[in-house]
This record gives structure tokens, sequence and C-alpha cells, in this order.
């Protein structure tokens, strides 16, 4: 799976942790079958991720362990003991993920109902993916048979932003440069950046900025 770090905190206020007791409510056992047989994976990242979540009416962020179930487009907090409750994404101002292995700054916001994350907040650019997974079948006819296949399908929307503009974007060379152009061509091979992955992206973009107010 892909993707993500530490959440910028929107206001500064003290790392003392809450119990994830509070917001684990409604427990429910973990159903290890509610996905067998289908193909593919439906959460954001392939295990679940220790968090600090901030509600709307709290100045102290609540630890918990959770997943993002982008199929169902919600978030699981999890107590280890083979329990799971879904967070009510109407209280909840931040999420910050401190260890995620790819991107530094992850922000998880909701509109509608609806998850986005922003990869990166800059002073000129913003990147903002939007993740979304889809249920599929397939249906093959070998000689005799017909076989259905159900897996999950990653369709994610990867958007670059400024003020004034909002395009798609993906981490490749090619792509990159048709959007942000020369400069960001010659920057790339700079700074040895192979544009393979979101992380080389929030890179380019961060040295981007840094050139720019040289």
């Amino acid at each position: 799976m892909k993707f993500i770090s530490t959440l910028v905190i929107l206001v500064f206020c003290p790392l003392f942790l809450l119990s994830q007791n509070t917001l684990l409510v409604n427990k429910v056992a973990i159903d290890e079958d509610r996905y067998k047989g289908i193909k593919g994976n439906p959460y954001y990242f392939e295990a679940p991720q220790k968090a600090e979540i901030y509600l709307d009416d709290s100045e102290k962020p609540f630890e918990v362990s959770l997943n993002i179930n982008i199929y169902s487009n919600e978030i699981e907090m999890y107590d280890g003991e083979g329990k799971y409750s879904i967070l009510d994404l109407r209280q909840v101002r931040q999420i910050i993920i401190p260890e995620n292995p790819v991107i530094d700054d992850l922000h998880i916001y909701h509109l509608k109902n609806q998850l986005y994350f922003k990869l990166y907040q800059g002073s000129k650019y913003q990147l903002v993916e939007k993740p979304r997974v889809s249920l599929e079948e397939i249906v093959q006819r070998p000689p005799g048979q017909i076989i259905k296949i159900k897996r999950f399908k990653r369709n994610d929307k990867l958007l670059l932003e400024t003020k004034d503009t909002s395009e798609p974007i993906k981490a490749k060379k090619k792509t990159v440069t048709k959007v942000l152009g020369k400069s960001a061509k010659k920057l790339m091979k700079q700074t040895k950046n192979k544009m393979k992955n979101i992380a080389d992206l929030v890179r380019l973009l961060k040295d981007l900025e840094s050139s720019e107010t040289k």
C-alpha cells in the first residue's frame, strides 16, 4: 500500500495523550472473513498505524491505533483485543500519524464525510490525494467454465493545487514537467530526483518553493 507520516497540528497544544477508551465506544468484533474471497486491499495502510486524534472540542489528542477503510470511507480504531469502533468524523478537527513510512506530512480531512488527504501544504503549492476504492467483478470464461473474480480496485486522484488552479498530477517525470514546466525538470536533474513516487514529488515541491524564494 502507499503513502504518509506526521500531520501538522493546526493549533499548538500540549502533547498529552488521552486514553483511546474515550473514543472506542460501540465496539464490535473484527470479522476476519468480511472480505474473504476478494482480491486486493480496501485499506489505505498495510497495517494499523498509531495516530493522535484531535476533536473539535478538545485541545489534547487521543492516542489510538487505526486504519482507513477507503472502500467504506471509514476510519477504524482498534482496541488491541480483537474489536474496533468507527470514528465519527463529525467530531474530528485533525488526525496526526507520527510514524508513517513514506510522506513527512499527512493531513486527514473530510468534506461531506468524504476523506481526503493533504500530502503537502506549502506557501505556493498544495498536494491533495483523494483515495478511492471500488469493488469490481471480473468474469473469465475458460473452456467449459465461468469464473467470477471479485477485487478491490484503487482509483486514487492526485491533485496539485495553487491559489488559482487545480490540476491532476502523477509522480512521473513527463507529467511533472508538463504541469510544472522546465524549471521543475531542471531542478529534478540538479537534485538527482528520480520521480518514482509521491515522496519524490513532495521533495520536488519543497525544492521548487525553496528555489523561488532565493
